[in-house]
């Protein structure tokens, strides 16, 4: 069963919604980076997947 939970960690992202995630982009945490990667994947219709992750390294791939 599966329970709904906050997180404990919330960052304030701040990034622009609608330009598109480009090699170089700079991220304040690791947080604002999956949610613009998540946005962006919903907006954008594709699915990826996680290849890699840690605390400092999160490597996806485009799964279509």
């Amino acid at each position: 069963m599966v329970k709904y939970r906050e997180p404990e960690y919330m960052s304030d992202v701040d990034y622009d919604k609608d330009s598109p995630i480009s090699v170089g982009t700079v991220y304040l945490d690791m947080v604002a980076f999956k949610i613009a990667l998540a946005t962006h994947a919903v907006k954008h219709e594709f699915n990826y997947d996680i290849e890699k992750s840690d605390t400092g390294r999160y490597r996806v791939n485009c799964s279509q």
